[in-house]
């Protein structure tokens, strides 16, 4: 029996897309016109909800980790391509993996192997000749026998398009190579405004491609010189679309009574990055609310300690609330789960938005809640210092402000960089008495990041998709 539709395989496995696919304006737009079938890491949580979006959702089929003779060959690719680009952000990455001894574990052959990779990844991109390695790699790739499951599934399936929505990621990769191998077209959405600069090359080529803006645009086509054949669709950032949505607001009385905080009193948001990524992150932020606890701050204002929702690590941060009874832990949710099996719910999202919304001011460490801080035009303080007694990871959190995607947050004026626990008092004083002062410079970086003013987004990602079928038809 021939379909009416055509058919739409999408991938999600992270949190942060799935709730891009669900939440916001995507779904509308695009299951009226196609049939839409989802893979996801996170199954079987909220699959009622997928279901109401009008998705037939699945779980993730099982992928094979590349063998260690096709990790040395993207190690050789990754280091070549962040030489001849001057990628800032992978060598300042490459630089503090190699301070930390990233290299000096395992097998003593292995680690030989991996530094001869390293050397060889540079001569390469030193000498220009990146594009035509990569141009051998990835067909071999294909090969590489990533997930049959993938491979049976798909021919199964017969997708008319693939749709990658983490294609940074091994588990979409693996999947997008069995695609690939059987002739289907892939669309990759680039989910973050740091996929390009800082993450390893993608291992697989896309018909078209998804990004928030010009800036990432222009990235794309320096990083990844190929995609200039290719469609690249600015679609804003659609996880912004639930912010413009009447349904999810919540008033500040009833956010506050849910996480036990006075309506009253301003809410210092202290927002957690990934507890596996800078690791002295937790130790800074002990020391800083200890500061504000001595200095009598927690009797003028509270402090809502909110973890990433990929790492919910309360066990990690229960010492924080032991400072002052106003010094409260959000919970995130997923606490027990692997990153790649958490999921949200409509409650989780709410907390979200109304964290967001009605904290008066944003303390974090280079993190996106800096962009949803400017969605609703509230200034952020970013920590620009590690206050361990190690200090280890001080000179690599100041470099991060030259990171491509970062550059643009600190030319920009809307934040205020912290470089000592006495400062980050003394700036949350100066924005809670003034909140408005950056207020020009916010919407600015707002328009030029997240280009995403309309809440309209995941349309515009869904007419990318269904314009790209169309295109493929023909």
């Amino acid at each position: 029996m021939m379909r009416k539709q055509k058919k739409v395989l999408v991938l999600s496995s992270s949190l942060l897309t799935d709730r891009v696919l669900l939440f916001s304006t995507f779904s509308e737009a695009l299951v009226p016109h196609a049939e839409a079938e989802v893979w996801l890491s996170s199954y079987p949580q909220n699959v009622a909800l997928w279901k109401s979006k009008g998705f037939v959702a699945a779980g993730f089929p099982a992928v094979n980790r590349l063998s260690t003779f096709y990790n040395l060959l993207k190690k050789i690719n990754n280091y070549a391509w962040s030489v001849r680009l001057n990628a800032v952000s992978i060598k300042s990455l490459q630089r503090l993996n190699k301070e930390l001894g990233a290299e000096d574990h395992g097998p003593l052959p292995l680690r030989w192997a991996s530094k001869l990779a390293i050397v060889l990844g540079k001569i390469i991109g030193h000498l220009g000749l990146q594009s035509f390695f990569e141009k051998i790699l990835l067909p071999r790739l294909v090969h590489a026998a990533n997930s049959p499951e993938a491979r049976t599934r798909l021919q199964a399936a017969k997708p008319d398009l693939l749709v990658t929505t983490n294609p940074m990621w091994g588990l979409e990769t693996a999947v997008a190579l069995e695609a690939q191998a059987l002739g289907i077209p892939i669309f990759s959405f680039i989910p973050s405004w740091d996929n390009i600069t800082t993450k390893s090359r993608f291992a697989f080529k896309a018909v078209a491609y998804s990004v928030w803006s010009n800036l990432r645009k222009e990235e794309l086509y320096t990083y990844y010189p190929y995609t200039q054949n290719k469609a690249v669709y600015v679609i804003g950032a659609p996880q912004y679309d639930v912010f413009f949505m009447p349904q999810y607001e919540e008033s500040r009385t009833d956010f506050c009574q849910k996480n036990g905080l006075d309506p009253q009193l301003p809410i210092v948001l202290y927002a957690l990055g990934s507890p596996m990524f800078i690791k002295s992150e937790l130790a800074t932020a002990l020391d800083v609310i200890s500061a504000m606890n001595q200095a009598g701050k927690l009797n003028r204002y509270q402090v809502l300690v909110r973890p990433h929702p990929h790492k919910q690590n309360n066990e990690l941060v229960a010492e924080l609330a032991s400072f002052h009874r106003n010094v409260h832990i959000q919970d995130v949710g997923g606490a027990g789960l692997p990153s790649e099996k958490r999921s949200q719910s409509e409650v989780k999202i709410i907390d979200w938005i109304s964290t967001i919304k009605h904290a008066d001011v944003i303390v974090n460490l280079s993190s996106t809640i800096l962009l949803d801080g400017a969605m609703f035009d509230k200034t952020s303080l970013n920590i620009n210092f590690d206050h361990s007694p190690e200090g280890t990871y001080n000179q690599f959190i100041k470099q991060l402000r030259t990171w491509p995607h970062l550059k643009t947050v600190s030319d920009s004026g809307a934040v205020l960089y912290s470089n000592a626990v006495s400062e980050v008092l003394s700036n949350i004083d100066e924005v809670l008495e003034a909140p408005a002062t950056r207020l020009e410079q916010i919407k600015r970086l707002r328009t030029t990041i997240v280009n995403n003013e309309d809440g309209q987004s995941g349309v515009k990602m869904a007419n990318a998709i269904l314009n790209c079928l169309h295109l493929q038809a023909k």
